[in-house]
């Protein structure tokens, strides 16, 4: 979640999270690929478990992060060319491994070598508006970590830059 806490609308806002390279970290092609069509048009939609798992949908308190990717279109099945099975599961699939990447609306950096950054970027927030990241980030850590977080945008005189710390269960 990022807050803006000042009096005036800000924009462009860049976010970047760096975390050591020790964790391992749940991406868009881990995910295995169902082998049912009935399931992947059921996971293809924001009202489905993808969407309710992985990412922060809005509430009373926080907005939803607005993604550059859209949602993948429904998918109307061409009568008239009698499409194969084959045909129709390649689309869904296809729509699938976009959908996952619309969620996941972030770059990765393995440029520095002791850790991965994450970066993404939100358009703008209101004064006293909060507004989620892209999605969770789901990670795999056998002890506790820190993550360095850098905030810049086109209001801000300078950088904020803090560390936030995640303790292992």
């Amino acid at each position: 979640m990022l807050r803006n806490n000042g009096s005036v609308l800000n924009e462009s806002i860049d976010i970047q999270l760096s975390f050591p390279k020790s964790i391992s970290f749940l991406e868009p092609g881990d995910f295995p690929t169902p082998d049912r069509i009935n399931i992947l048009k059921e996971l293809n939609t924001d009202e489905g478990i993808l969407s309710l798992v992985l990412k922060h949908n809005k509430d009373s308190k926080v907005k939803e992060y607005s993604s550059r990717f859209a949602a993948p279109p429904a998918y109307i099945p061409n009568l008239l060319f009698n499409e194969s099975y084959k045909e129709l599961k390649d689309k869904e699939t296809n729509k699938y491994q976009d959908y996952l990447s619309s969620l996941y609306d972030y770059e990765t950096f393995f440029d520095n070598q002791d850790k991965i950054t994450i970066a993404c970027n939100i358009d703008s927030i209101k004064p006293n508006d909060t507004v989620s990241l892209p999605c969770y980030f789901l990670t795999k850590s056998k002890e506790g970590f820190m993550i360095e977080y850098e905030i810049n945008s086109k209001n801000l005189t300078s950088k904020v830059l803090g560390t936030l710390i995640v303790k292992s269960i």
